[in-house]
């Protein structure tokens, strides 16, 4: 048996290493999540953070060029506070720093939640360096990792006014944060929702009322953006138009359960409820809507093939590489949706985390296609803050999540560096 001071000598090893690793893929331009280069992404946000630096904040914002499906909150914080932006390189750097906060905040809200060794929260912690897209919206200064940042400070916030619910103050930080999650990036709506749903359930008549008149205000620049947009979005940001796509939920529910899948495996008696579980009433019916959702996916929905191929998730990427025979990849990936649905359907057993998951599968339906970048790192972060499922923490655990993570972040990286440059 490994003894603690063993284990700390491995953990700091691999937390140390995997540090290094960060820093070294800024120096050589990696591009492990697909949406880097200076080929990729960068292009339409650096142009889009010079309409910001030539005009004044109501030009920008109603700019003709001006395209991003999200708030304009990012440019605005860069072009009226970021004085080291002034090319494209510093502006990279810049948003390299931004990025280091979002682990280190982390570990502060493991530390506060978590009452286990604090070198098992360090490794955790890290493993967002290991996040392919978290890496590489870091380096080619996207713009994802600045709502992750807020929803941790969301829900660190939320865990600190637990132990003082007659404090007002820490109730606007939570509306406060919550919106600046959304502003940052509209998929994050959910989280302004849970906050409000824990605003409602734990304070009084007045922190109530006072806490809807703080998200009325909060807002209204968004409102402003619609009457200025015509719609949630620029329209001239709009790729194609919003049709709902059943594929979708099959690709979300295996991206999800790609996440859930080691924290399933070491959720206390797992195997001993399945019995219980297969004779709830509620997981049978939901067990009979995805063989019919499976069904309809390998007999009459749209042939994938060549479909958005550069989208759809792990499990599609896996069967392009393993099948050429269309029923094949069609096999593989029916399984793939089905052990993903159990998975996720075994490991979150109350309501809460369920309504989550079903946000998340409605929103599915409207964007088109789906990639893995929405939901990496978000889902191993809401894993520890806003889902309310009990973790274990031991060292084989951490251990296992780190290899896993860093399995899949080695997967990512050669595919992208071998398969599309």
């Amino acid at each position: 048996m490994i003894n603690l001071r063993t284990e700390k000598k491995i953990i700091l090893t691999i937390v140390s290493l995997t540090i290094i690793s960060f820093f070294f893929g800024f120096i050589i331009d990696e591009n492990s999540g697909g949406g880097g280069d200076y080929f990729g992404d960068i292009r339409l946000i650096w142009e889009n953070q010079k309409i910001f630096f030539k005009n004044t904040l109501v030009e920008a914002i109603a700019h003709e060029d001006y395209l991003d499906s999200r708030s304009p909150l990012a440019y605005i914080i860069h072009a009226y506070f970021n004085f080291y932006s002034e090319n494209i390189e510093n502006y990279r750097k810049s948003v390299f720093i931004i990025s280091l906060t979002l682990p280190v905040l982390f570990f502060f809200y493991l530390k506060e939640k978590f009452n286990v060794n604090i070198i098992f929260l360090v490794l955790i912690s890290s493993i967002i360096l290991l996040s392919p897209f978290f890496r590489t919206t870091s380096y080619w200064a996207l713009q994802e990792n600045y709502g992750l940042i807020f929803l941790v400070l969301t829900s660190w916030t939320i865990l600190k006014c637990k132990h003082d619910l007659k404090n007002f103050n820490k109730t606007f930080f939570i509306c406060f944060f919550s919106c600046l999650t959304f502003y940052f990036d509209q998929k994050l709506l959910i989280i302004p929702i849970l906050s409000l749903f824990f605003i409602m359930n734990n304070f009084n008549i007045r922190q109530r009322i006072n806490s809807l008149v703080v998200f009325s205000v909060l807002a209204l620049p968004y409102i402003y953006f619609i009457s200025v947009w015509g719609g949630i979005i620029p329209t001239r940001a709009l790729t194609r138009s919003f049709t709902f796509d059943w594929e979708n939920i099959g690709y979300m529910l295996s991206i999800i359960g790609f996440y859930v899948f080691p924290f399933a495996l070491f959720k206390k008696d797992i195997f001993q409820n399945l019995k219980t579980f297969f004779l709830n009433r509620t997981n049978i019916v939901a067990i009979s809507l995805i063989f019919t959702y499976l069904i309809f996916f390998a007999f009459y929905f749209e042939s994938f093939e060549g479909k958005y191929a550069n989208g759809n998730g792990i499990v599609y990427k896996i069967s392009e590489i393993l099948f050429e025979d269309l029923l094949l990849k069609k096999l593989f990936i029916c399984f793939s949706f089905l052990s993903s649905f159990l998975i996720i359907l075994i490991f979150f057993r109350n309501l809460h985390d369920r309504l989550i998951i079903i946000f998340f599968l409605i929103l599915s339906l409207v964007i088109t296609p789906i990639y893995q970048e929405y939901l990496d790192p978000l889902i191993f972060i809401m894993l520890f803050t806003f889902f309310k499922e009990k973790i274990r923490i031991n060292f084989i655990f951490c251990i296992f999540l780190f290899s896993y993570y860093f399995f899949f972040f080695l997967c990512s990286f050669f595919y992208y560096k071998t398969l599309l440059y």
